[in-house]
């Protein structure tokens, strides 16, 4: 993003634009009398933009900072002074939030339509190579595309490719969950009608990755996530798998317990989580590793005493939060929220709320005292952002609406509430300055980190927390997302979309994303 040589025409205040014409950044820079003005001149550019100069140094931040993001580019490639100067200031990072959030908060995002056939489910998709690529998981089987070079232009023979006919809403709902509900009646008629894992070769594939597993005839991936060059995936026989990425290569496969629920991964630390639930939905587990090699996994750290089955969870360099399962309504999974609070190899638990429903979990009347003791504090996904805070899905709230929760981690209490989903929020991904949030029904929203952070943010009519919602065609289909800084990857039956704001700001607003609700 920051290789672009565009020249737009620099914008300054009269009071520091006197500086770079004299320099001579602008076109029509001034005649020069002499000589020695013009030495004097370089002198005092010099000095403004030398780093180490603490004296001078806010002229040259202010300078920078009323460039566009453009202009600051080309300013950085023309000078050596200034490319060192900016390196050790954080005008430029300042600057390139300040037009991603512009990007993405009106800007008209270029689309990329990934159709598959039909009837394929893309259950997860991950933006990879800096968006030139995405990977997709249909069924047991994981596929990578070349998406920019290879996609097709949005809404091209959509609604051709993408009519679903004879399935029933409760089995699109079963589908959407990543925790399969233990319904084999359920269960059969999702896999008869999604079950169809090659359906990704239909669009030529630049990598597949198989895992041959006889155990995995009638399974499905429930994630996946990339660690170093290797693809790690979990898949609900328990089946935790890893492939060289760019020979997909299976290099291990290494059953677990139960279902895996979920699987994240720190490269920084080698670090590989994995959420899990007993098969019979009675007990669950948490589990760190360390990736020695890729086949070699080290258990650091595992809790599965009195633990309920996780089926969502989000983890950083500080914290893993875990929603335990209560029960499922509507189908929507709702259960407690718990935090483990990491201290070098040793992690302590706190809970959202008083009493842990293992406790009671025995007989059917303690799993129905469950869902009534939580009733304020019942969760249905989880994304941790900005080091020490998580946003929580709610359950049902009082007006219908599922509020998205902010809660300030270090001291485990909730900050904000705001309102939009009118269904089960089922994922929360944060990059940067963004959050968004996925609902059952496939709304899609935008959020601002920076002011859900904020604690002294106070919500009213404007709203300005909830930067837009997206109104993508045939929502209801839409299964998972992914994004970066730029980039938001959504996977659905029927395909995948890739959405690319950058630069996008100046070109209006696209009418098929929309706008911020009631804009």
């Amino acid at each position: 993003m920051h290789t672009s040589a565009d020249t737009q025409s620099v914008r300054l205040p009269g009071s520091v634009c006197w500086v770079l014409d004299c320099w001579g950044c602008r076109q029509g820079k001034r005649e020069r009398d002499t000589a020695a003005e013009m030495e004097i001149e370089e002198n005092l550019f010099s000095v403004i933009f030398d780093y180490n100069r603490g004296g001078f140094r806010h002229i040259g931040e202010n300078i920078c900072k009323n460039l566009d993001f453009h202009s600051l580019v080309s300013f950085k490639r023309s000078c050596k002074l200034v490319y060192f100067f900016l390196h050790n200031c954080s005008a430029e990072d300042e600057i390139l939030r300040g037009k991603l959030h512009k990007d993405w908060l009106v800007g008209e995002a270029k689309t990329f339509n990934l159709n598959l056939a039909l009837p394929s489910a893309v259950s997860n998709v991950k933006i990879i190579d800096d968006g030139q690529n995405i990977i997709v998981s249909i069924g047991k089987n994981i596929y990578q595309y070349d998406f920019e070079n290879k996609s097709e232009e949005i809404g091209k023979n959509e609604e051709e490719t993408l009519p679903i006919f004879n399935v029933s809403q409760s089995i699109t709902d079963g589908l959407k969950l990543k925790l399969r509900l233990p319904s084999s009646s359920l269960n059969s008629k999702i896999n008869s009608t999604f079950g169809f894992d090659s359906n990704g070769n239909s669009k030529n594939p630049v990598r597949v990755y198989l895992n041959e597993n006889e155990n995995l005839e009638k399974n499905q991936i429930t994630q996946f996530d990339i660690i170093k060059n290797f693809l790690v995936a979990g898949n609900n026989n328990g089946i935790l798998s890893i492939w060289d990425l760019d020979t997909a290569e299976l290099l291990n496969s290494k059953q677990l317990f139960g279902i895996i629920t979920g699987v994240k991964c720190r490269t920084e630390e080698d670090m590989i989580v994995t959420s899990h639930a007993g098969k019979a939905f009675d007990i669950g587990c948490i589990s760190v590793r360390k990736m020695v090699s890729p086949t070699e996994l080290s258990v650091l750290w595992s809790a599965y005493q009195d633990v309920m089955p996780v089926f969502n969870f989000d983890m950083n360099h500080k914290y893993i939060v875990t929603l335990e399962w209560l029960g499922t309504l509507n189908m929507i999974h709702v259960g407690s929220a718990s935090v483990y609070s990491r201290e070098n190899s040793c992690y302590t638990r706190r809970d959202f709320s008083d009493g842990r429903p293992v406790e009671t979990r025995q007989s059917a009347t303690g799993l129905i005292n469950n869902l009534a003791n939580h009733m304020n504090k019942r969760f249905t996904s989880a994304g941790i952002f900005k080091d020490d805070y998580v946003a929580l899905g709610s359950d049902d709230g009082p007006d219908g609406h599922f509020m998205l929760l902010i809660w300030d981690l270090t001291t485990l209490t909730m900050i904000h509430a705001f309102k939009y989903h009118m269904t089960g929020i089922f994922q929360i991904e944060t990059c940067g300055d963004r959050l968004i949030t996925r609902d059952k029904g496939g709304d899609i929203v935008i959020w601002d980190t920076e002011l859900a952070a904020d604690i002294n943010y106070l919500d009213t009519e404007d709203n300005l927390v909830l930067m837009r919602k997206l109104d993508l065609p045939f929502k209801d289909r839409v299964l998972c997302i992914d994004m970066d800084l730029r980039r938001l990857a959504v996977g659905k039956i029927g395909g995948a979309q890739m959405f690319d704001f950058w630069n996008s700001a100046g070109q209006g607003m696209n009418k098929g994303l929309g706008n911020k609700p009631g804009n």
